[in-house]
């Protein structure tokens, strides 16, 4: 029976250099082939991650290493643990209460972090929940790097926090060591009934790697033990220390099975692939167990659970309030900008209306101006002719004259005066009667009139006078009729 064959990525990152193998899974059996260690400067790279050249991705690139999904180790000293307690929960509001003491005690002005949390671990009536968080422009920077090369990050875990969870010593003990030897560091971590307590790293020199490692290791994990339990004032005897290797040293079990140490020292010595095979560490095969079998990480910074949606929580009308209170004051804010807006054209418009009163004023008065000006010549030329033809019937006579002379907008006139004698008159009339454009000339009454000398006879005549016959030639009055009228 041919068994699936899955095949992952993972690379353990230890500061100084880049451990890179592929897993494999056949069945229930994890095989690890293409092992190999390339030596990077981390340094150099977190100054320019963000760049399609960067150095880490130029490295993969280089030795085939892409079009896969992996699954990152790094080393504990680039992340910060913590400890923190909190009231017996739901798993909602815990999750809120966790969120808010990440952010207050990871929340700085220099630089930004990515947290998550490890399960909560109950200690009497509190939660015990371990914190993580790692620099979230280191995170972003390996994700990023591992992108240009197609590669799919799967997680991004503390080596050491990986190691302690897959390789579980014996619980009844209260106190657990856990030592992961990488290069000439030792990540030293503290647990107590699943509780992160404490983490050192410790220095072993390169003058011990050759002939002694074994027993320096041993001293200098002894000694922050020691140091240890004076801090939490336990017995010895209630710890275990959990030893992981690198595949660049040998382990020897012997050298840690002291008569004068009660405590228990559990080796976890590099695993065999077969006779003649090259070895691997720890960290490798936690990492493959871990990208091929699917789990959840411990801790995970590439998808942090502080990180999900808040659909997960118990209290969505938080969500509902916060949305709810959000909308209400983006309505406010446009209710508020229409109401300035209109207020601003209310005072536009009334700008408006008073400029148009002004002007209407000024045009009126010009309108009245010109009607008045327009009646005049429309009128005053009418009167003036009408007085010019009267005028020519009068003649140059001195023995007749006009004392009043009145004409209605019907063209009806009216016009008294007196003369010496009747005949004045007569002739007056004749002479009025022979202008073209006078007609229906009546003689109203001729009397004497109540002057003292009774030499004077009033008179009245009316007429018509008709504008349209004006341009015909009037009669010019005779110099016999002027000279008889003088007689």
């Amino acid at each position: 029976m041919q068994l699936k064959r899955t095949s992952r990525i993972v690379l353990s990152l230890t500061g100084q250099s880049i451990r890179y193998a592929k897993v494999h899974r056949a069945g229930q059996n994890v095989q690890v082939s293409d092992q190999k260690v390339l030596t990077f400067d981390f340094a150099s790279f977190w100054s320019a991650p963000l760049t399609a050249d960067n150095a880490l991705s130029q490295l993969l690139k280089a030795h085939g290493i892409s079009r896969n999904k992996v699954i990152i180790g790094v080393p504990a000293q680039w992340c910060l643990f913590d400890e923190i307690r909190l009231p017996k929960l739901d798993q909602a509001s815990l999750k809120s209460a966790v969120g808010l003491q990440a952010e207050q005690r990871y929340n700085r002005s220099d630089r930004a972090f990515t947290c998550d949390y490890m399960s909560p671990v109950a200690d009497d009536d509190m939660w015990s929940v371990t914190l993580g968080a790692m620099a979230a422009s280191h995170v972003a920077a390996l994700q990023f790097a591992l992108e240009q090369v197609h590669l799919k990050v799967h997680a991004i875990i503390p080596t050491s926090v990986l190691l302690h969870d897959l390789y579980q010593t014996d619980a009844s003990k209260r106190w657990q060591y856990t030592a992961w030897l990488r290069n000439d560091q030792v990540e030293l971590f503290c647990w107590n009934h699943k509780k992160f307590a404490g983490m050192n790293l410790l220095s072993v020199s390169s003058d011990h790697l050759n002939g002694d490692l074994h027993q320096h290791l041993y001293d200098t994990v002894r000694q922050q033990i020691m140091q240890d339990e004076l801090i939490h004032a336990v017995d010895a005897q209630n710890q275990n220390v959990q030893l992981f290797w690198d595949h660049e040293h040998d382990c020897d079990a012997q050298w840690f099975s002291k008569p004068t140490d009660a405590r228990r020292w559990q080796i976890h010595d590099k695993p065999n692939a077969g006779r003649g095979a090259t070895r691997v560490g720890n960290d490798l095969i936690a990492l493959g167990q871990l990208v091929l079998s699917e789990e959840t990480p411990t801790l995970d910074f590439a998808d942090s659970r502080l990180h999900q949606k808040q659909t997960q929580t118990t209290h969505p009308w938080r969500n509902r309030l916060i949305l709810i209170g959000s909308l209400v004051l983006i309505l406010v804010g446009l209710l508020g900008y229409d109401l300035y807006s209109l207020n601003q054209q209310v005072s536009e418009l009334n700008t408006q209306i008073s400029e148009l009163e002004d002007g209407t004023d000024r045009a009126g008065s010009i309108i009245k101006l010109v009607q008045r000006a327009e009646n005049w010549f429309s009128t005053e030329p009418v009167y003036l002719n009408c007085q010019r033809s009267i005028s020519r019937a009068f003649g140059s006579t001195e023995h007749i004259w006009a004392s009043n002379l009145s004409l209605r907008p019907d063209m009806m006139g009216l016009m008294n005066g007196y003369a010496h004698s009747k005949d004045h008159i007569v002739h007056l009339i004749d002479r009025m009667k022979n202008q073209p454009d006078l007609s229906q000339i009546k003689l109203l009454y001729m009397r004497d009139s109540n002057a003292k000398n009774d030499t004077e006879i009033a008179y009245a005549i009316s007429f018509v006078y008709e504008p349209a016959k004006a341009t015909a030639k009037p009669s010019e009055p005779q110099a016999t009729e002027n000279a008889g009228g003088e007689q």
